[in-house]
């Protein structure tokens, strides 16, 4: 198996990372749901992290050289 080096900025997870991930002993769903306060809460959060990641969103070079309307 090839190993490969994270990286943030290109959004890489280490295969190191991957593997241990791989080897948890309980339920990571159910984890997640206890910890943001129930599945009401944990698909609201998910719902807005959804709409934060929508592209017109993101902040690039266009964005910059958009008219304020457009923006």
């Amino acid at each position: 198996m090839q190993r490969v080096q994270g990286s943030l900025k290109n959004k890489i997870i280490a295969t190191d990372m991957l593997e241990e991930r791989a080897k948890v002993a309980f339920d990571q769903q159910e984890l997640q749901t206890y910890l943001y306060g129930g599945e009401e809460n944990l698909n609201g959060l998910k719902a807005l992290f959804n709409e934060l990641e929508r592209p017109e969103l993101r902040n690039h070079h266009k964005f910059y050289e958009m008219t304020p309307e457009e923006q």
